[in-house]
């Protein structure tokens, strides 16, 4: 008795175990499966969209995954990218399976520049109008729209595939460099005042009015009445499309700030605002004030209970990991990676002679300073300050995790980026730009060095400083950039925290001091880390960072990158991550680098504002910067000793070389789109080896570990 002469029922169930991959394995197999497959394609790829993450639920209608009609479009599982012409699950699949590859630099990808064909040429136009001096980027793939504040002032609503104009607010109204958040359907930005107006897309107030209504001190004022007025005598309602309609916004509310603030995030339905004493805490659909965190400059004094209280997360795990294997052992564990020499990871011990000095650094990190950056989720507040990062609970108010800028290691597993003389020497090849176009790719595979760090509770400081922080959209796990090239990530940091408040409520039984007791907490949050280094940071600075679906965008002055992080297992810790960063090589202008203001990653996007100047062959060349970034990793993998400016103690700090930049006074937005809809499949036949499923669905072992 064979497999294939089980019920039916039986076989779909044991396929529903398996990933696309093996469905298109075993389709090869023989003309029995092949036709099994092909009767039950339907039930079977259902199944294998739901254990690839592509659907929530089993039970999922296909009609359902797409945007339906205006105002709705938040129900939707995906854009229209995606489900236009959708043919059925296995179609589905395929899409999200060539996505995948897209952004690892194993599928097509393509540059869409702004605007689309310059008509007039760009060195005609107006350049000071807001369209040609992007600032800020917003994007609502399911709605099919870009929203842009720029440097001389207004807002644009643009489509998101032609790149037309639907609707705007003037320049005499939105202020220039205007900071600009969205989400679900709000846009907040702020005035010059510093109170925030937000406006919702008028579609949604129709199709699905909220239930709450805003706080009367929070409602609109005469002067954001007064616009909307305005620009609705601009048009007629009775010549407006079907895109035009779905892109006009009406005032919503207006928050005006009780202090002068600086930093702004929005996370549906919070909006995080921080002054330089306090952070606000706003619902923009009400616009109410519904939380205040007092005295985030300095740490009070507290008591071990209260310094470590957290409210337990649901599905945290408070078991004790494994101790970690030898490097060598870790190494193998990961592909496409060149281990580094582990004798060059202990070289930066610190001595008995810097006591004095760790004082100092020890107070640099206590105080947040200005802050730069702030990050809400559902259970936590991120600060991002010069020399320290801190996260408070929501719950209590109070910090439950300080991380300072001044640190060598930030945690045990670490990737460099590996040079093409590295890669040479351990008989690798090198993707370049050239193979990419080759291949209709905009994206270039990087190498990457690997090692495995020993926590050291005393080491060499590198003083760098924060730049940015986010955090993931279910809140579980962290990512900030420091200005050097450099990525810290921990993954699940809101396990750990509940562990260790655990750990504190019910008493540590090796613990004899608090300062014990913060170095087993520093200990475990360092095991759990990821130290990524984009580049010499001598020779890289950090412009901008985004995280959005599990990837991590960044910007530097030498190139822009997608990191694409594997989540560690929290049941079994032992084994480092899979970990691939791609670069876009069309992005390599360092002058127009350090100007872009926004990066933005959508499910099939990536957009940021660029300069759309053509290259007139006076200057330097993409070549010119790409061998100048090879010469600075060749020269930081050479050269550890090197790598940071060193002060008088032997302490390194962070910073760049300094270079001479043209300034780019012209800014469009760019995007990279991932969503390559292939071409419809030929027609199935009895012959399992002309099955389309295996060029389309079916991916090698090769992409399988980059995807």
């Amino acid at each position: 008795m064979s497999l294939t002469d089980l019920l039916p029922e039986i076989l779909i169930l044991i396929l529903s175990f398996l990933p696309v991959s093996s469905l298109g394995s075993i389709l090869r197999l023989n003309k029995k499966w092949f036709m099994f497959i092909d009767e039950n394609q339907n039930t079977i790829y259902r199944d294998a969209a739901y254990l690839e993450g592509y659907v929530p639920d089993p039970a999922t209608l296909l009609e359902g995954i797409g945007p339906t009609e205006a105002g709705m479009e938040r129900r939707a599982l995906y854009s229209r990218r995606v489900t236009d012409g959708l043919e059925g699950w296995k179609d589905l699949c395929r899409r999200r399976k060539l996505v995948e590859q897209s952004w690892a630099g194993h599928a097509p990808s393509s540059l869409l520049p702004s605007p689309r064909s310059p008509d007039p040429p760009l060195a005609n136009v107006n350049q000071n109008t807001h369209r040609y001096r992007v600032h800020r980027i917003k994007v609502d793939e399911k709605a099919g729209i870009i929203l842009t504040t720029s440097q001389v002032g207004g807002l644009l609503v643009r489509d998101l595939e032609s790149d037309e104009v639907l609707w705007e607010l003037p320049a005499w109204h939105v202020r220039a460099y205007a900071h600009l958040e969205y989400g679900q359907g709000y846009v907040i930005f702020d005035r010059q005042d510093g109170n925030k107006e937000i406006w919702r897309r008028t579609v949604d107030i129709t199709n699905a009015p909220q239930e709450i209504e805003v706080d009367p001190c929070c409602l609109p004022d005469g002067r954001m009445h007064s616009v909307a007025g305005y620009m609705s005598t601009l048009t007629s309602t009775h010549s407006l499309t079907t895109a035009h309609r779905n892109a006009q916004f009406s005032p919503h509310a207006l928050l005006r700030m009780p202090e002068p603030t600086r930093a702004y995030r929005h996370v549906f339905p919070t909006l995080a605002v921080a002054s330089f004493e306090r952070a606000f805490m706003f619902d923009v659909r009400t616009g109410a004030r519904i939380q205040t965190l007092e005295g985030i400059q300095t740490i009070p004094p507290t008591t071990e209970h209260e310094e470590h209280e957290e409210p337990p997360v649901a599905g945290s795990s408070g078991e004790h990991e494994q101790p970690p294997p030898p490097p060598s052992q870790v190494a193998d564990t990961v592909d496409h990676v060149i281990p580094i020499d582990s004798d060059e990871n202990h070289t930066d011990e610190a001595t008995d002679d810097n006591e004095e000095d760790d004082d100092v650094v020890q107070d640099l990190s206590q105080l947040l300073g200005q802050v730069r950056y702030v990050e809400v989720s559902e259970r936590h507040v991120f600060l991002a300050g010069p020399y320290v990062l801190r996260v408070f609970s929501r719950a209590t108010g109070k910090a439950v995790l300080d991380i300072p800028s001044t640190r060598s290691r930030y945690g045990r597993w670490r990737w460099e980026l590996a040079s093409r003389e590295s890669v040479k020497d351990h008989g690798g090849r090198y993707d370049t730009y050239e193979d990419a176009q080759e291949q209709h790719r905009e994206v270039v595979r990087l190498p990457t060095r690997f090692s495995w760090e020993q926590y050291r509770s005393a080491e060499r400081v590198v003083i760098d400083q924060f730049i940015a922080v986010h955090v993931s959209s279910d809140g579980k796990h962290l990512v900030a950039m420091l200005s050097g090239s450099r990525l810290v990530m921990i993954p699940n940091f809101e396990d750990l925290l509940t562990k260790h408040s655990r750990m504190g409520m019910s008493g540590h039984p090796a613990r004899t001091s608090r300062d014990e007791f913060k170095r087993d907490k520093d200990r475990e949050i360092f095991e759990h880390t990821l130290d990524i280094q984009l580049g010499a940071p001598l020779g890289s600075s950090s412009v901008y960072l985004a995280y959005e679906h599990g990837r991590i965008g960044v910007v530097t002055s030498n190139s822009v990158f997608v990191v694409t992080p594997a989540i560690p297992n929290a049941d079994n810790p032992i084994d480092a991550p899979k970990l691939t960063v791609s670069r876009l090589p069309y992005f390599s202008n360092p002058s127009w680098l350090c100007a872009v203001s926004c990066l933005m990653m959508s499910d099939t996007g990536l957009y940021l504002n660029w300069n759309p100047a053509v290259d007139d062959g006076e200057g330097e060349t993409m070549q010119d910067w790409d061998a100048r970034f090879e010469d600075e990793l060749t020269n930081y993998e050479r050269h550890e000793k090197h790598r940071y400016h060193m002060l008088p103690n032997g302490d390194g700090f962070v910073a760049a070389a300094p270079m001479a930049f043209d300034v780019s006074e012209v800014s469009t937005v760019f995007s990279v789109k991932f969503a390559m809809v292939p071409p419809p499949p030929p027609p199935l036949t009895n012959d399992p080896s002309s099955d389309p499923v295996g060029d389309a669905s079916d991916i090698s072992a090769e992409d399988e570990v980059a995807s």
